[in-house]
C-alpha cells in the first residue's frame, strides 16, 4: 500500500480545484483545501477525507496567519485560485482590477514563495502547481503568473 501523500489546494472549494480534491481525497491522500467563501468551506468540511480552511489571500494578514499554520510537510501544493476579467472586451472597474492583481499575482507569489521556503528548509521531494482558467492563458499584462513550478 502506497504511503499517503500531503496535499494542499489553494483554491479547492469549487472548480478545478475541488474536483482535484475530491479526487486526491478518494486515492487515499490527506486533503486540505483552503478557500475564502465560509459557506464552501462548511461545505468541504461535510466531505469525507478533506479538511478545510477559510482564508481570504488577498488579505495578507489572513494569509501570513495561515502560511504560519500550515507547518505540516507537504507532498504537493496546487494553487488553483485565479480571476479572470476580460480586459480585452470591457474596461475593468479598479475593484476588479485589485482583484485579479491580488489573487492572481501578489498571493500566487507569497503562496509559492512560502513554498519554496518549505522545500528549501525541510529538504523533501514535493511539487507545486498553478492551474488557471482557460482564458487567463492567454496573452495579458498579467500572464508572468501562469508559469508552472516543480521544486525537489
Amino acid at each position: 500500500m502506497n504511503t499517503p501523500q500531503t496535499i494542499i489546494i489553494f483554491g479547492g472549494t469549487s472548480g478545478i480545484g475541488l474536483a482535484l480534491a475530491k479526487w486526491h481525497a478518494h486515492q487515499g491522500n490527506l486533503v486540505t483545501v483552503i478557500g475564502s467563501n465560509p459557506h464552501k468551506v462548511q461545505a468541504i468540511l461535510e466531505l469525507d477525507n478533506i479538511t478545510a480552511i477559510c482564508c481570504d489571500v488577498r488579505c495578507r494578514t489572513q494569509r501570513d496567519e495561515l502560511l504560519k499554520r500550515l507547518d505540516t510537510p507537504f507532498s504537493q501544493l496546487i494553487y488553483s485560485i485565479g480571476k479572470y476579467y476580460p480586459e480585452r472586451k470591457q474596461a475593468l472597474s479598479a475593484d476588479e482590477s485589485h482583484d485579479m492583481l491580488m489573487l492572481n499575482l501578489q498571493a500566487f507569489q507569497a503562496v509559492f514563495a512560502w513554498a519554496s521556503e518549505c522545500l528549501i528548509h525541510k529538504k523533501t521531494s514535493s511539487r507545486k502547481t498553478n492551474h488557471s482558467s482557460h482564458h487567463a492563458r492567454h496573452a495579458h499584462k498579467f500572464g508572468r503568473h501562469l508559469i508552472c513550478g516543480r521544486a525537489i
